[in-house]
């Protein structure tokens, strides 16, 4: 959770309310979050498909947010085969 000071801070400089200032950030990762969340990416699907998504954040003051097509395939081929194994036992 951000700090209060921060939030405070940030409301005054721009005349906000402070739940304000609040609801805006937690709004801003919601809208993330639930962007990611709604991926197919627990299917495999191919470079193609995968590049129509929108799988890139700029986050201001932190960098980007992003993941690559090849990221992408080795971690679903990871919890793939684990989750075999797991089906197995």
């Amino acid at each position: 959770m951000i700090d209060k000071s921060i939030i405070n801070k940030i409301a005054i400089e721009l005349g906000l309310k402070p739940k304000t200032v609040e609801n805006a950030y937690k709004a801003f990762w919601f809208y993330i979050k639930s962007t990611i969340e709604e991926m197919p990416l627990k299917e495999k699907i191919k470079e193609e498909e995968f590049l129509k998504l929108r799988t890139n954040y700029n986050l201001p003051g932190l960098g980007k947010l992003i993941c690559p097509y090849d990221k992408y395939i080795k971690v679903y081929n990871k919890y793939s085969s684990k989750n075999a194994k797991d089906k197995e036992d």
